[in-house]
Formats: C-alpha cells, sequence, structure tokens
C-alpha cells in the first residue's frame, strides 16, 4: 500500500494516489514492497505498466521511474509507513530447509550492502556524515523495537 506519493515524481505523473496498491508491474504480481523495489530496480528507466487497486476497482497507470544518484537506484517516488501497517504483512512458516536457505541469501544480501557502503565510502561516493553514531543508533533501535520483536532482534543481530 502507498501512504505518500512524491510531488511532481514519477508515480505521481503516471497517477498513482495515496491509499493505492500496487498489484502488477509488467505484467508481474507484486506481494511485497520488495517485489515492487525490484521491478522498478530493474527496469533502467523504461516505461512500466503498472496495476493499483483504488477503492475496490483496478486501474492501470504507466509509470517512467526516475534514477536517484544519491541512492543509486531507480525510484517510482512513492513510500509506505510501516508503523500504520504493520498489521498488513503476514508471517511465514518455513521448514528448516527453507529456513535456512532464506536466512542465506538474506545474510548474503546484508553483507553486500555493508560492502557496497564501505565502498562507497572509501571511494568518497557517500559522505562519512550520513554514518550514525550511538545516538542515530539508539533511534534506529527505538524504531525497531516500536515495530516489534522479531524486527527489534533482527537489528539487534544486524
Amino acid at each position: 500500500m502507498i501512504d505518500e506519493v512524491s510531488p511532481g515524481g514519477p508515480a505521481d505523473v503516471g497517477g498513482v494516489k495515496a491509499g493505492d496498491t500496487i498489484l502488477e508491474i509488467d505484467q508481474h504480481p507484486i506481494q511485497t514492497w520488495t517485489d515492487m523495489s525490484e521491478k522498478v530496480g530493474e527496469s533502467d528507466g523504461k516505461q512500466l505498466a503498472v496495476v493499483v487497486k483504488r477503492d475496490g476497482t483496478t486501474e492501470s497507470v504507466l509509470i517512467v521511474p526516475k534514477y536517484d544518484e544519491g541512492m543509486k537506484k531507480w525510484l517510482m517516488g512513492v513510500k509506505k509507513d510501516t508503523t500504520r501497517h504493520s498489521e498488513a504483512f503476514t508471517k511465514k512458516k518455513y521448514g528448516f530447509v527453507e529456513a535456512v536457505k532464506k536466512g542465506t541469501v538474506e545474510n548474503l544480501k546484508l553483507c553486500g550492502l555493508t560492502l557496497s557502503v564501505l565502498k562507497r565510502l572509501v571511494s568518497f561516493d557517500l559522505s562519512y556524515k550520513t554514518l550514525g553514531g550511538p545516538i542515530r543508533i539508539a533511534q534506529a533501535s527505538a524504531l525497531a523495537a516500536k515495530s516489534g520483536l522479531p524486527d527489534f532482534l533482527f537489528f539487534l543481530c544486524f
């Protein structure tokens, strides 16, 4: 569910509104925010056919993602508020083998992100001012704790 649409951004220009739920991008079902982010990232700025659910009906809109130099990725200009919609998340349980596989993939993804940030710091593509000290860590911990015990434990482990 989209909570906020950036004024003048690609989603706004395409006709997406706050409260819309994205169902499909280029005929690929979207089940999670990550699914949506990956599809937008793969677009390389090409026009996307997006199906949204609005007030019980579905609508098709066309969106051309915009590249953000600061984040180094393609964006649609939408945001979500996880604190408002935490009940919309579903808990999935996996068997031992599947859980180990998914845990490994997640750890590799997080290690990749960490190495990417370190690389950008060393190459001066990212300012050291973006790093947080104890106060920012405490703030992030508080947000994770508000989100629930699993998110807080995940944050602590990371």
